[in-house]
């Protein structure tokens, strides 16, 4: 690595710009954040920085690109302070997603992916030191909901009450994605479903949700 940068630094800040811009932007981070000012200038620039995805999609599910703990550490400890006014999206797998938003304030970020949410993880929603970013900054939410019970009842009464906690907290929301990355983890929705009659959001200006059959009408 040692001689990999010296060879770097020896370009030009275009030519560099133009080789990151092919590379995943946490790759990126993770391999140059701290190596010297001038990489630490280019990697910190915002079209590397407003948006970073820590959950990547594989097969059928999404995994958690910072499951390692000396990457998370990384990210947590030293990367992530450096450039949080900078982002403006983050895509989180539950089982890392409270760590990285409470290391930092993120006085920008207004879009929000959470992958893999289930009842335990979606309790974190309520955290007080996270409620200023989740009912004042985010508007737009991604959401997948894992839920491996063969139980089609509990399942959508799972379904129902992350969506009610989603909307009792995300008080300017304005648009809302639902996705199941599994076809397992899908719930049927009827306009006449007990589980969802109290359900609202004032706020919300678009819903998008993935439908496998439409026959309601």
């Amino acid at each position: 690595m040692e001689y990999s940068c010296i060879e770097l630094n020896n370009l030009p800040d275009e030519i560099l710009l133009h080789i990151f811009q092919n590379l995943n932007n946490i790759e990126l981070l993770y391999s140059f954040h701290g190596i010297n000012q001038r990489l630490n200038q280019i990697v910190h620039d915002r079209s590397f920085t407003t948006h970073l995805t820590f959950a990547k999609w594989s097969s059928n599910h999404f995994f958690d690109l910072l499951s390692s703990d000396m990457m998370l550490n990384r990210f947590c400890l030293q990367i992530l302070p450096s450039i949080h006014e900078n982002i403006q999206r983050l895509d989180l797998d539950s089982s890392s997603m409270e760590d990285v938003l409470r290391v930092a304030n993120y006085p920008n970020l207004h879009t929000l992916g959470l992958y893999n949410i289930d009842e335990k993880s979606a309790e974190c929603l309520t955290d007080k030191t996270l409620s200023s970013i989740f009912t004042k900054q985010i508007k737009t939410l991604f959401i997948t909901i894992y839920n491996n019970d063969d139980d089609h009842k509990a399942m959508t009464l799972s379904v129902a009450k992350i969506c009610d906690k989603i909307f009792n907290v995300f008080t300017g929301l304005t648009t809302f994605v639902l996705n199941e990355s599994w076809y397992k983890t899908r719930v049927q929705l009827t306009f006449d479903n007990p589980f969802f009659p109290n359900i609202r959001c004032s706020t919300l200006l678009k819903l998008i949700v993935s439908v496998k059959i439409f026959d309601d009408c």
